[in-house]
């Protein structure tokens, strides 16, 4: 009952910017003014004073919170929720395979990578390493395919859904996002607050490979990137910003 105008709000806020995009300026007012009546209505029917909503489930916050379906001076209690949530589950997910795409970014984009990256390096089930640590090399249908106790269940073991987090890796770990279409323009901000001392990328763009390579040790470390033809970059270092054309470069950070 709230997946459905989830998506209902999602698809006309698409529908809306596509045909801006076109110059179909009388069917981007439709489909605009459209996605605010859905938003008004899901709030006024399945948002609580509280932040709470009807359907109390990590993957209806992350909906809510992606599909902007919460008004904005109610987000922080609808984003506690879901945190809370979190915790109660033993810091581990509980999303399925519509809200799983958008869980790390909501976290993200509301300042709280912090436990995105928690989710990320979880190792309990559910988690994604939990599957890499049961020996899997491509993704489950289930995050309890292979059960605690070495039990092999009856599910697909090379399943798409779930390795959305691959995309999030790419933008926040990695480093690499675009910003035009086709990546001929993207933005390099290496996650140097994952954890990690070493990430390396690559991606195959309609101009070229991009490839991006960091590492870092105590106090310093080093960027490698690999900018194709007819490209741009913004390259953002602890020491501020740069913009680059296509290229090789190295820098210390």
């Amino acid at each position: 009952e709230l997946v459905a105008p989830s998506f209902y709000a999602y698809n006309t806020d698409l529908m809306s910017r596509i045909a801006s995009v076109l110059g179909r300026e009388e069917e981007a007012a439709y489909y605009k003014d459209l996605n605010a009546k859905i938003r008004d209505a899901f709030a006024k029917e399945y948002l609580q004073a509280d932040g709470r909503l009807a359907a109390h489930f990590q993957g209806i916050y992350v909906l809510a919170l992606q599909m902007k379906l919460v008004p904005e001076n109610m987000e922080t209690k609808v984003l506690d929720h879901l945190l809370q949530l979190i915790e109660k589950n033993d810091a581990c997910l509980d999303t399925g395979f519509l809200s799983v795409p958008f869980l790390l970014d909501v976290l993200t984009r509301h300042g709280r990578k912090d436990v995105a990256y928690r989710l990320m390096y979880q190792t309990k089930c559910p988690s994604w390493l939990y599957e890499v640590e049961h020996g899997a090399t491509t993704i489950w249908e289930a995050w309890q395919a292979i059960m605690p106790n070495g039990k092999v269940t009856n599910v697909s073991y090379n399943h798409y859904a779930f390795g959305a987090v691959g995309n999030w890796m790419y933008r926040e770990i990695a480093g690499l996002k675009p910003l035009e279409p086709g990546y001929a323009s993207v933005r390099i901000c290496p996650g140097l607050d994952s954890g990690l001392s070493y990430a390396e990328a690559s991606y195959l763009s309609p101009y070229g490979q991009y490839y991006v390579q960091w590492t870092q040790q105590r106090d310093r470390g080093s960027l490698h990137v690999v900018i194709p033809p007819c490209c741009t970059a913004e390259i953002i270092l602890p020491s501020g910003q740069k913009k680059v054309g296509s290229g090789i470069y190295d820098f210390t950070l």
